[in-house]
């Protein structure tokens, strides 16, 4: 089955009432469902961003220690005199590896990132189409309350009747015009 446009399942045809009205249980059920995949999708993109961060800072607490550990064991190859903590820490975070592996997690970060806000995106959209099925519903059943009620009925009106109601609404309308101030003064303006 084609899927249906988020436009499309919101149009409410006046012609086939009957028809929309045995249509949206099942629109709205396939919209709810669509709506259901979103948040789970948005779910496993949320947890995975997280578990993203938690082997980032797993990664490079190793890569730290690893240097750490071979800077205090060797501290002649960079430091003159006995190495301080901050000494250490410093040649810690300028070290190239540690640059190095930064760099990878940034890039496993964004795309963790941007997977989490497509899906909080759909998750989203899908929650808007849930809530504009409920106004459809309501659409319709004020739509066959109008129905039900001749509203779209031609007016039954005597057509002798109709024709002067029109005429002397016509004339009044002009009558109105013709004594309105700020009018006059443009056309003498004019």
């Amino acid at each position: 089955m084609e899927e249906e446009s988020y436009e499309r399942a919101l149009q409410v045809d006046l012609n086939a009432l009957d028809l929309e009205w045995m249509e949206q249980p099942r629109r709205y059920d396939r919209w709810g469902k669509r709506k259901a995949k979103a948040a789970a999708e948005r779910f496993r993109a949320e947890e995975d961003l997280k578990l993203v961060r938690t082997d980032i800072k797993r990664e490079l607490e190793e890569v730290k220690a690893e240097i750490e550990m071979y800077i205090r064991a060797n501290p002649e190859e960079y430091f003159l005199s006995k190495p301080t903590e901050a000494a250490i820490q410093s040649k810690l975070i300028t070290h190239n590896r540690v640059k190095e592996k930064q760099d990878q997690n940034k890039q496993a970060l964004v795309d963790a990132t941007e997977k989490c806000a497509v899906a909080i995106e759909k998750d989203e959209t899908m929650e808007v189409a849930r809530i504009a099925m409920q106004h459809k519903r309501t659409a319709l059943e004020f739509a066959s309350n109008l129905w039900m009620a001749n509203y779209y009925s031609r007016p039954n009106i005597p057509d002798e009747a109709l024709k002067r109601a029109g005429e002397s609404g016509v004339e009044r309308h002009k009558n109105q015009l013709a004594k309105n101030v700020r009018l006059q003064r443009r056309k003498e303006d004019d």
